[in-house]
């Protein structure tokens, strides 16, 4: 079994998103921990040790989702440090537009999750940062880890990159469904909502995907995802329309920044001649 499922590593990452997609179903809806901690940490947390014990399982080295210590600090500052800027610019854009609206915006920082509007504290800030370490993890595992190299089996590297970045903005459609579900939102506002979010999540994924090849290193888009997700949970803009009102200006600015950094992780990779990934050895 484990010598047919390694020598079908896009199988078996279908496998694993199904078992993913159970915890992840449990948490949202059963358990509902995304409204008590804000975090849905438990699901991700058993999410990336079920993908290490996978690799462990059929034998394969986590190197070949990209977790290994080559160039693991110069991978950690351009994935951080792109999305650092990334997101300095759009909140910047955003700044300038209420600005010019005169809606006297304010910078805040204050730890909020947006999913659910679960917000609090320093200890709650201290708790979304270590869930987005975590989900981090598990997402770029799954999606950019397993998916990415698998797909390199069979597809050139952008239309592997597509697949899994559509497979990533499937991934987060939950967050509507449930949204419709339990009545905080019409079904036509869960549609436009799930519409938007698709579109930032395969962007985000497109972005994300492409820092891991050209680096050979999960550790790029880890820290670039643990960045986008921290800043929109810390950083926040008041206004007198209130708070956060413009955060969607803020996403779109994100993405098509982020796009346009591609050009300079490729001009960094091919700078200092990193590797890029290979696809999943298939014996």
């Amino acid at each position: 079994m484990r010598e047919k499922l390694r020598a079908h590593p896009i199988q078996l990452s279908f496998i694993l998103l199904f078992f993913c997609s159970l915890l992840r179903i449990n948490d949202i809806f059963i358990l509902r921990l995304d409204e008590i901690w804000g975090e849905i940490i438990l699901s991700k947390a058993m999410g990336f040790l079920l993908i290490l014990f996978t690799l462990y399982w059929v034998k394969v080295k986590p190197s070949v989702i990209g977790l290994h210590t080559k160039n693991i600090f110069m991978n950690f500052i351009i994935g951080a440090g792109v999305f650092i800027l990334v997101y300095a610019f759009a909140y910047g854009i955003e700044y300038g537009v209420l600005l010019s609206s005169n809606q006297n915006p304010t910078m805040i920082l204050s730890a909020i999750d947006p999913k659910q509007g679960v917000s609090g504290g320093l200890l709650f800030g201290v708790w979304l940062v270590l869930g987005n370490v975590v989900n981090a993890l598990m997402e770029d595992g799954l999606f950019r880890g397993m998916f990415l190299p698998s797909f390199l089996t069979k597809y050139r590297f952008w239309k592997a990159n597509v697949f899994q970045s559509l497979l990533f903005g499937l991934w987060h459609l939950i967050w509507p469904v449930k949204s419709f579900l339990t009545g905080n939102s019409s079904f036509m506002g869960a549609v436009m909502a799930g519409l938007v979010l698709f579109i930032g999540t395969v962007t985000s994924g497109l972005i994300w995907g492409y820092m891991s090849y050209k680096t050979d290193s999960l550790w790029t888009s880890v820290s670039a995802h643990f960045i986008a997700n921290t800043m929109q949970n810390i950083i926040h803009l008041q206004s007198d329309a209130g708070l956060d009102v413009m955060v969607a200006l803020r996403g779109t600015v994100a993405s098509i920044v982020g796009l346009l950094s591609l050009l300079f992780i490729k001009w960094i990779a091919d700078k200092y001649k990193l590797p890029q990934m290979k696809p999943w050895p298939i014996e």
